[in-house]
């Protein structure tokens, strides 16, 4: 199922509750549908990850660069916005190196996360639907053998204090409490940072002891979303660049 289909529920995921997770949650009714259903434009963070998921899929990097080196001609411009139109990632050919170098770090540094990914028994790109409380997640793999969601997370540093810092300035907690409370089918949910510069360092983070907070963040976020969309909680303004001005949630951790 791609992203149409996905962003055609208009279900409650992890991104639109992120929105709601602060006391001082300004969004309105139609911001949050908005996000509920429309794709997100693709940062050079976001298209830098979504070409290494895929190559951590299929097993080997299968992109071109974009034709042009800058964006300032008639030309260059129109092609630019017709890929973004379209939701495709725009990649340089630095990007497509970098994809490589981390793919071929998983190898390296962490063999049994390249066997898990490469297993015809783990699922990549799983879309996970629960009906019963209109939640939805797209997790990048998932082991039906252990139950345990895996996660990707690129960062420019990875460090135990840089990792701590990008799970509470991310809600990564929250994310984690959203995925398991979604899935019925999971047991466990585990980060897997990578970096996106040498030596790309690979380091699984396992989630178990900060899902209580994620759970309480989750709730709260959870009741300002249900007030807000029920019309009970009014937003206080509407910024048309919202989504561009919290587009960080998506970038490499830089801390």
């Amino acid at each position: 199922m791609g992203d149409k289909e996905y962003f055609s529920h208009a279900y409650l995921n992890a991104s639109t509750l992120k929105m709601f997770s602060g006391p001082d949650s300004r969004y309105s009714k139609r911001q949050a549908l908005h996000r509920l259903q429309t794709p997100r434009k693709p940062s050079p963070a976001m298209a830098l990850g979504s070409l290494f998921h895929q190559a951590m899929e299929v097993g080997y990097i299968d992109a071109s660069p974009a034709p042009y080196a800058e964006f300032r001609t008639k030309d260059a411009k129109a092609w630019k916005e017709q890929q973004e139109e379209l939701g495709r990632p725009i990649l340089t050919q630095k990007d497509i190196g970098t994809a490589k170098m981390m793919m071929e770090s998983v190898k390296l540094m962490a063999p049994e996360v390249w066997d898990l990914a490469r297993s015809q028994m783990t699922l990549a790109e799983r879309e996970v639907y629960n009906h019963d409380h209109k939640l939805k997640c797209k997790e990048d793999l998932f082991d039906p053998t252990t139950g345990a969601i895996h996660d990707w997370k690129t960062c420019k540093a990875i460090t135990p204090y840089d990792i701590r810092k990008a799970i509470d300035f991310f809600d990564y907690d929250l994310q984690a409490a959203h995925y398991l409370m979604t899935d019925t089918d999971a047991t466990e949910f585990n980060f897997l940072f990578i970096q996106s510069e040498a030596p790309f360092e690979v380091v699984k983070v396992p989630a178990q002891s900060i899902i209580d907070r994620g759970m309480r963040k989750w709730d709260r976020a959870y009741l300002r979303y249900q007030r807000r969309m029920e019309g009970v909680l009014e937003a206080t303004t509407i910024d048309p660049s919202w989504d561009e001005q919290n587009a960080h949630e998506d970038e490499d951790v830089e801390l």
